[in-house]
């Protein structure tokens, strides 16, 4: 497994250094809407990377940060909430977020089925979901995959059309774009998960 909880300082100085250009964009139209009253969840935020660059586009809304790790989480920012937690198991109320994301972090979450489930069920109505992730199918997305595997991740990678396929089936409406070995998928809550 990767020692997380130790590496929350590499995380924090590296970690934007992932997001390319047009997946900042994306963010940015995200998060443009949001006020004072909008809750963003930065879910498997680790060191709160993901968070940082939303809050460079708007400091408007309520930040929570949500990792496993506690050596990761003191390293995100102060303006943010942290809380300890696992994608599985949430501790917030029903649709409690108008934006969820998860930031290379997905294929980290063990129960992906549980997580998409507790994730569609604090996002609210017509709520966003941002998630940025390799495709372990492109060459350097496979090598991603190998590398977390021989380390003992969960390695819960997905194409981005099965991925959408996936969420769909959970309520949301999707589009994916995707660049090279990395893509963003951008969903919609519309309908109650029936799972």
């Amino acid at each position: 497994m990767i020692p997380f909880n130790y590496l929350g300082f590499i995380f924090k100085h590296f970690g934007k250094r992932i997001y390319p250009e047009c997946a900042r964009s994306y963010l940015e139209g995200c998060i443009e809407k949001l006020n004072k009253d909008s809750a963003v969840l930065d879910l498997g935020g680790g060191t709160g990377v993901l968070t940082e660059i939303a809050y460079g586009f708007n400091p408007s809304p309520q930040y929570i940060v949500s990792d496993p790790s506690i050596g990761m989480l003191k390293h995100s920012p102060n303006f943010s909430q942290k809380v300890l937690s696992k994608a599985e198991n949430l501790p917030f109320k029903d649709e409690s977020f108008d934006c969820v994301m998860i930031g290379e972090a997905l294929h980290h979450f063990k129960n992906i089925d549980k997580s998409l489930n507790e994730i569609h069920r604090v996002l609210k109505h017509n709520g966003t979901l941002f998630i940025f992730d390799f495709d372990p199918k492109v060459f350097k997305g496979k090598m991603i995959y190998l590398f977390e595997k021989m380390l003992g991740e969960p390695v819960n990678f997905f194409q981005p059309s099965e991925l959408s396929e996936i969420l769909q089936e959970k309520g949301f409406v999707i589009n994916f774009h995707k660049k090279e070995y990395k893509y963003v998928l951008l969903g919609t809550k519309i309908i109650e998960n029936n799972n």
